[in-house]
């Protein structure tokens, strides 16, 4: 009888095929450094026999998978996608963007950018130019009177008091010198006048001057008594440096008497 250490060793040739069975094999009796590298094949395994959980975490790669992948029957769980996963090359088209501009903080657009100014009501502020179908700048102009009464054709010297008086007078809308007016922007003014006579006269007119011409006269009517009127409003059409100023015969002082002059339009 053979004693314990005195076996023969068996050859792997002197083994027949399929004489040891799993059941010969105690549990975990083959470890991995017993198999050969790639002894182990894919037919080798059952379906199903290999667990997710036999996997390292990473000990799949990239490498170990097919350079196409059908994940089109599969749910694929991605974390929220942040600024930083796009480019600044990324170049979306805008067809790929939906809501509204005005819902994006930040958007850099003026309040105007999201509201239709062809429609008029809703401009609300701000001045328009002439150019624009505006009045451009407001309340530019003068409304006067005569600080003296005068008894012989002349020019009549203004005033400003107690009227809405000279406004808006710059190097860029007019000059005033008390007597004349110097326009500095062409474009259509209107003007109008009234003289009240200060005593009975033969005859009482007014006569409005561009540039130091005469250019028409407001006729008060002849034998006038005292207080009579006389006035006109007249459109004028001048350029960057025209001047005007106004001529009568007989003028009251005051409130009796007054000028007024506007660009038709508004200043630009």
């Amino acid at each position: 009888m053979a004693t314990y250490g005195s076996f023969k060793k068996i050859a792997g040739d002197e083994i027949i095929d399929g004489s040891v069975t799993a059941s010969d094999i105690s549990a975990l009796a083959i470890d991995s450094n017993k198999l050969a590298t790639n002894s182990v094949g894919s037919n080798q395994l059952v379906n199903n026999s290999v667990e997710s959980t036999k996997f390292n975490t990473g000990a799949v790669t990239t490498n170990k998978l097919a350079s196409t992948v059908d994940l089109s029957s599969k749910t694929v769980t991605y974390r929220p996608i942040s600024d930083n996963d796009f480019s600044g090359s990324s170049n979306i088209a805008t067809s790929k963007l939906s809501g509204a501009v005005s819902d994006i903080s930040s958007n850099g657009l003026a309040q105007s950018a999201f509201t239709d100014t062809t429609n008029a009501s809703n401009i609300s502020s701000g001045t328009l130019a002439p150019a624009r179908g505006g009045r451009g700048t407001e309340d530019i102009g003068f409304d006067v009177w005569p600080n003296a009464r005068g008894n012989s054709r002349g020019t009549i010297t203004w005033t400003a008091a107690n009227l809405g008086g000279v406004r808006g007078a710059s190097s860029n809308t007019f000059a005033w010198d008390n007597q004349t007016v110097t326009v500095y922007q062409s474009g259509i003014y209107i003007s109008t006048a009234e003289v009240i006579t200060a005593g009975g006269t033969g005859e009482n007119d007014m006569f409005y001057y561009v540039n130091g011409t005469q250019i028409t006269d407001f006729r008060g009517g002849s034998n006038v008594s005292n207080h009579s009127a006389v006035s006109g409003a007249i459109l004028l059409n001048l350029s960057s440096g025209d001047t005007v100023n106004i001529q009568c015969n007989n003028w009251h002082e005051n409130q009796y008497s007054r000028w007024s002059f506007y660009k038709l339009g508004g200043w630009a």
